[in-house]
């Protein structure tokens, strides 16, 4: 029930139909801050030794990202401690040892947004995490890049060189229960064409950066919300149809005029989400729709959850992989629990909106009496 009430929820307010977010320019400010102190240990040497390294293996690590709405055990997989550990104990060279070491730092950084940003942007907006998850995110990285402009550009650069890093997280992931199904060849494909998905991406990346073919970028997305998507696009430009069809027999009533603007105004939404996914642009035309409505979420004090994530890296980088021991940087437990906390509201949520739009329907479509006048 759950389940079907999320899709709902992410069809109405058309979210992830096209993708989940990664806020690229925050966690390389993160990573950026997190390092900028000495520190002795082994894992703090290799990551300045090999900056670059280092940074490439935070953004490997959200790899799993394509999995994050149809198999989140996946997800979970590469952010867990003990996936950290398998880098580590797979690192035979320095150079690996800096990629397991941002993979560590990506899970510092992702613990705080995940487990407390989040989970409190849920429960304060009443909305669920698989909508507003990209909101708060995309908030935090909005304030980010006003706040530190030209760090974006940085991120393309520095990962110039991934390939020294994918091998390690390959034989990594290979020897993970939950990538048994997975060839080696498979994972290759993924992460070279994710790599090229952020580089090319103005945004960060999304789940549908597997190929730039719009019916294999819908692998990407659960079948009931592409078919809620798909119901909504075809439903709303019916609707419009018919309405202008109205207009131009002559019924010009404001009410007519109202429902032809909302309904071609969400028809058009949907359409530009569509067209954007046909030519590989999705995401980003819908971090443009989204970035505005961004700002209206609640999120908390941005520079505390960025000093708070730059803490934890440092905490990594001093104590090593078992810092990360009894955390959880999916967040899904939290976030699972902060879900329960608004799924009330939502359903109540749902039936107003679902009533509201029914009888909208019924009202401009409804035909009027005539009273008869003079026994006419």
């Amino acid at each position: 029930m759950k389940k079907l009430l999320t899709t709902l929820i992410l069809a109405i307010f058309l979210i992830s139909s096209v993708s989940a977010f990664m806020p690229a320019t925050t966690h390389k400010l993160i990573h950026q801050q997190g390092v900028e102190n000495p520190i002795n240990s082994e894992m703090y040497r290799a990551c300045t030794n090999h900056p670059k390294l280092c940074y490439v293996g935070n953004v490997l690590t959200d790899i799993s990202v394509y999995f994050y709405y149809t198999a989140r055990s996946k997800y979970s997989s590469t952010h867990s401690p003990s996936f950290v550990r398998s880098l580590i104990e797979h690192a035979d060279t320095d150079e690996e040892l800096a990629c397991a070491g941002g993979s560590g730092i990506h899970q510092a950084s992702d613990i705080v947004s995940h487990n407390e940003m989040v989970p409190e942007s849920i429960i304060k907006s009443k909305l669920v995490n698989n909508v507003v998850h990209v909101f708060a995110e995309q908030k935090l990285d909005n304030w980010v890049r006003k706040k530190y402009p030209g760090l974006r550009e940085e991120v393309n650069v520095d990962l110039n060189d991934y390939n020294k890093c994918v091998p390690l997280f390959i034989e990594t992931m290979l020897g993970e229960p939950q990538y048994s199904d997975m060839t080696r060849g498979e994972l290759e494909d993924m992460f070279s064409k994710f790599i090229a998905e952020i580089q090319n991406s103005q945004t960060g990346y999304d789940t549908a950066f597997k190929a730039k073919s719009f019916f294999v970028n819908l692998s990407a997305i659960p079948f009931a919300l592409l078919a809620s998507f798909f119901l909504a696009v075809i439903g709303f430009l019916l609707i419009t149809i018919l309405l202008v069809m109205k207009l131009i027999k002559g019924d010009r009533r404001a009410r007519i005029w109202t429902g032809t603007v909302i309904f071609g105004f969400l028809f058009l939404i949907l359409g530009y989400v569509f067209v954007g996914n046909l030519y590989g642009s999705a995401f980003n035309n819908f971090i443009i729709l989204i970035s505005p409505a961004s700002e209206l979420v609640p999120i908390g004090d941005e520079q505390h959850y960025i000093d708070k994530a730059v803490s934890n890296t440092k905490a990594f980088l001093t104590q090593g992989e078992q810092w990360l021991y009894n955390t959880e940087a999916s967040g899904f437990t939290a976030l699972d629990e902060a879900d329960s906390q608004v799924l009330l509201f939502d359903y109540i949520l749902l039936f107003i909106l679902a009533i509201a739009m029914i009888w909208f329907i019924w009202y401009l479509f409804k035909q009027n009496k005539v009273k008869a006048l003079g026994g006419l």
